[in-house]
């Protein structure tokens, strides 16, 4: 074990240790890596920080999460945490996902809310993602949203991704 250790990249360590503290080392662990969010780290690291708490799905370290996705200064961030919240189908996930797509300015946050619509794999997201292709307000991301109801995995999708077609053609 030592020796795969050590031929490890110090970063492939370091996501590791990461993941490790927030899936196994309790509440003490969770803080840790919650540490690692702030912006004296590299952006990578930060990300990878938001993706270990989120897959803890602890509801607290999710929390922390949601408030990365809603208030990190940084576009990048913020988008990333909306996409870890997806990809994990987080508690309450629609609504937090949906909420930040109406209201972030940043047009990549936007783009991965839509993508982690799609990852929540609902009858819910596909309507959304529906309603988004539909509305003239939202012109920018109607290829975007297309594109992932279409690549949804849920029985409703499919009906959803239909009566589109049969709208918009």
């Amino acid at each position: 074990l030592a020796k795969a250790a050590a031929d490890l990249e110090h970063e492939d360590r370091d996501h590791d240790a990461l993941f490790w503290l927030a899936m196994r080392r309790g509440e003490r662990g969770r803080s840790i890596v919650s540490e690692h969010i702030e912006n004296r780290w590299p952006m990578d690291h930060r990300k990878q920080a938001v993706m270990s708490l989120a897959l803890s799905q602890h509801a607290a370290a999710l929390d922390i999460v949601r408030g990365v996705a809603r208030e990190a200064e940084e576009p990048e961030l913020r988008a990333h945490a909306v996409t870890a919240l997806g990809i994990v189908k987080a508690p309450g996930a629609f609504a937090d996902i949906h909420s930040i797509f109406l209201v972030d300015t940043s047009e990549e946050v936007r783009n991965q809310a839509i993508f982690a619509l799609a990852q929540l794999d609902s009858s819910e997201s596909a309507q959304t993602l529906a309603a988004i292709v539909r509305d003239p307000r939202h012109a920018a991301h109607r290829r975007e949203a297309l594109f992932w109801l279409a690549n949804m995995d849920h029985d409703s999708s499919e009906a959803v991704l239909d009566e589109l077609v049969d709208e918009l053609f």
